[in-house]
């Protein structure tokens, strides 16, 4: 009987929103628009992610350079530069002590960081800060330690790596196909719209 209750409550409330034309409201009208293209935009990843996770594959090749890669383990501290010509200034300021703002990471295995990120840090010395690229961003990047470690057996970790790798693969396939769509479907941008 609660039920029958609750749904009477629900129907008589949306009658009474419709009588005051609620549903007719310009914000209500770009909210069910909004709601409509987060739904599409689900239905659309998950159809494609499905195809894509067939695709995906890990290989004993993978998961033993995976490992290796957790016998390097880091430490370092980062800052995004948001304003580009202050670079130097920063990097003079971060070079005499002052970081404020950086983000310092605990111990990280290799294994975890991108690609861009191996790159970056294999090619600094600690202690010293340096400014670099990272896709195409500038970063102020300091590697604090780097040290080997000793991981846990590969039998103990064989299917969490063989998980992270297979997911990373799929990501990466799926970040491919969106960026295919670019080329299927060339949109042209009003710039005069982002300029208001």
């Amino acid at each position: 009987m609660e039920l029958v209750e609750n749904l009477v409550e629900k129907k008589l409330l949306l009658l009474e929103a419709e009588k005051l034309k609620l549903d007719q409201d310009p914000e209500f009208i770009q909210d069910l628009r909004e709601m409509r293209e987060q739904a599409l935009m689900k239905r659309l990843f998950a159809q494609e992610g499905e195809k894509l996770a067939k695709q995906a594959k890990v290989t004993d090749d993978e998961i033993h350079r995976y490992y290796e890669q957790m016998r390097q383990e880091v430490r370092f501290r980062y800052l995004p530069v948001t304003q580009p010509e202050q670079a130097s200034k920063l990097l003079q300021e971060w070079s005499a002590g002052k970081c404020e703002g950086a983000v310092e990471t605990g111990p990280v295995s290799q294994a975890k960081l991108g690609d861009s990120w191996k790159k970056c840090l294999g090619g600094l010395q600690a202690n010293k800060p340096e400014l670099v690229v990272i896709k195409g961003k500038p970063y102020l990047v300091e590697l604090l330690e780097q040290k080997e470690v000793v991981p846990p057996p590969l039998d103990q970790v064989r299917e969490g790596i063989a998980r992270e790798l297979l997911e990373r693969k799929k990501a990466a396939l799926m970040q491919t196909w969106v960026n295919s769509l670019r080329g299927n479907n060339p949109l042209k941008l009003n710039e005069a719209y982002f300029k208001r």
